[in-house]
């Protein structure tokens, strides 16, 4: 039996909670682009996943993950988005929340406990 499909987050390195993710991992701060980059797991392990973040020059301290049904559940949307670089590369989108700082933060807060209960998925 296989578990849910995953989308792999990578977590910033952060001194003051070096063994949780925290919900600046889970806010887009782009206003006019609402979303973040996740990996899809059908696609790439979460060790290949991390290797390739890195290996562009991007610092993580891990990777964690969200499910389409958390998202789904705070009313966002998860949608494949293909790169050159990089097949497994999807969105997920805040399209549909108000764009305010204050409503970004509760969802990005939820996405955080989701992904803090089930833990790292790939830690160097």
């Amino acid at each position: 039996m296989t578990g849910p499909n995953l989308y792999y987050m990578m977590i910033y390195p952060n001194p003051d909670s070096p063994d949780t993710a925290t919900s600046a991992d889970f806010n887009p701060f782009r206003r006019r682009d609402p979303n973040l980059s996740a990996y899809d797991s059908r696609l790439i392990s979460a060790e290949a996943a991390y290797l390739h973040f890195v290996g562009q020059g991007n610092e993580a301290s891990g990777v964690m993950a969200v499910t389409v049904e958390e998202c789904e559940s705070l009313g966002l949307t998860i949608e494949a988005d293909p790169l050159p670089a990089n097949s497994a590369h999807a969105l997920v989108k805040f399209d549909a929340i108000p764009n305010r700082r204050n409503a970004f933060r509760v969802v990005a807060l939820q996405l955080k406990e989701f992904a803090n209960r089930r833990g790292w998925i790939y830690r160097p």
